[in-house]
């Protein structure tokens, strides 16, 4: 199933509350319906607000299961469901939420959150924008949707190197650190081709946020 305008212009224009039916908690058989559901959201304030509430609700139990699903796609190479994940995250990003986006780059999450984003689908001028519910419909999966140059977490996990400069006893500050690091990686360069200034505007808030409280430690 693949979004469509007028799903799209009937959904935002006659939106004047929440939404009826809820986001489903993600399966291996309900990707695509996600990708649609959340590409509606991101056209619309009220969805998108309470699609990021049932994200993080009940403990971020949405992307507990998403990053299951994304851990056995990629052991068993199912192309079409990497393909789906893709754009399932790159939705979240677009949805406006700087604590859906914390999360999705935590200790716990942002490996499972860069291996989605390495999964490059076929189109060349991907934008990550609220105004773009057709997205996914402009190509089909193909079995070159891991690009070999987008490594990410083999950057972050094998190449990337700290130094300490500075003695941090604080397991969250070392934290905030870390996710200062990821969040401009993310920005510099995981969604550097596809980026809109909304989403920027919302990781420079966490990475201005997290440094605050980074400066404000260690002095």
């Amino acid at each position: 199933m693949q979004p469509n305008d007028a799903g799209y212009h009937t959904a935002t224009e006659g939106a004047q509350a929440e939404p009826e039916e809820e986001l489903s908690l993600p399966t291996y058989e309900n990707l695509q319906t996600l990708v649609d559901e959340l590409s509606l959201a991101t056209g619309d304030i009220l969805r998108k607000r309470r699609v990021a509430q049932i994200v993080l609700q009940d403990q971020a139990l949405f992307l507990r299961k998403l990053k299951d699903i994304f851990e056995t796609s990629e052991e068993l190479n199912s192309q079409e469901n990497l393909f789906s994940l893709f754009f399932i995250y790159k939705y979240m990003l677009s949805l406006g939420d700087t604590k859906i986006i914390e999360t999705l780059f935590s200790q716990d999450y942002y490996v499972s959150s860069f291996g989605a984003l390495e999964c490059k689908s076929s189109l060349d001028d991907v934008t990550l924008s609220v105004d773009d519910p057709d997205l996914c419909a402009a190509s089909s999966p193909t079995s070159e949707l891991v690009s070999p140059t987008m490594r990410h977490r083999e950057f972050l996990q094998n190449k990337a190197k700290y130094k300490t400069l500075v003695k941090i006893e604080s397991p969250q500050v070392l934290g905030q650190i870390h996710l200062v690091y990821r969040l401009n990686y993310l920005k510099d360069t995981a969604i550097a081709r596809f980026i809109d200034d909304s989403v920027l505007q919302n990781i420079n808030s966490l990475v201005y946020m997290n440094s605050t409280d980074i400066v404000n430690y260690i002095f």
